[in-house]
């Protein structure tokens, strides 16, 4: 027996979106071609405090030009800092695991900065990234 056109699509929709929610339950699907790797981290000292203390500049690279990455995790030692970083940019979770641009995913070579303040320049080693890819179900209108 054969099915009508608009039947078949509606199944074959249906498997699909059952196919994604399963895969990823926000909507997303993770990839495997990344690498910690690709994040470059280049820190410079800028300026200092009025207290003399030393600000530095730090810029995240992503240099990937393939696919996005979220999660961005970084050994960050004891990290700290005399002055406010944004959360949404950086920020420590725990003792030796920072998060970069809060988790969001970051675009192929989209670069983010922020200044610390301290004493010392810290070693920041990236720990772990996952890829990360929008699926778009669009749905698509007969005129």
């Amino acid at each position: 027996m054969k099915m009508p056109t608009s039947v078949l699509s509606v199944v074959s929709l249906g498997i699909f979106l059952v196919l994604v929610s399963s895969h990823e339950g926000t909507g997303r699907a993770r990839q495997s071609r990344c690498s910690h790797r690709d994040i470059v981290i280049a820190q410079a000292q800028v300026q200092s405090q009025p207290s003399g203390l030393p600000t530095f500049l730090v810029e995240i690279t992503y240099t990937n030009t393939k696919v996005q990455v979220s999660n961005i995790h970084f050994y960050c030692e004891q990290f700290s800092s005399a002055i406010d970083i944004r959360p949404d940019v950086f920020k420590c979770i725990a003792v030796n695991d920072s998060l970069a641009n809060g988790g969001k995913p970051l675009a192929p070579g989209l670069t983010l900065s922020f200044t610390y303040a301290n004493s010392t320049l810290f070693q920041l080693t990236p720990l772990n990234v996952e890829a990360y890819v929008d699926i778009l179900v669009s749905r698509c209108v007969r005129n």
